[in-house]
């Protein structure tokens, strides 16, 4: 499989970058719930705030 991927180039990588990221937007997501569950405003903030950065760079790869 790792050489469908290199044999793909550029776009390959990009999907994969993509992949990641939107995985783990997903788990921070999660975790973010629990947050709000548990009432932890600060550690809630910092992973709002982090999820957006994630969120910005799938912006970017389009």
């Amino acid at each position: 499989m790792e050489q469908d991927w290199q044999a793909r180039g550029d776009t390959a990588q990009s999907e994969r970058l993509r992949d990641w990221l939107e995985s783990q937007s997903s788990v921070l997501g999660f975790w973010i719930d629990r947050l709000i569950e548990n009432g932890d405003a600060e550690m809630l903030g910092r992973l709002e705030s982090h999820r957006r950065e994630l969120q910005g760079l799938l912006v970017r790869l389009g």
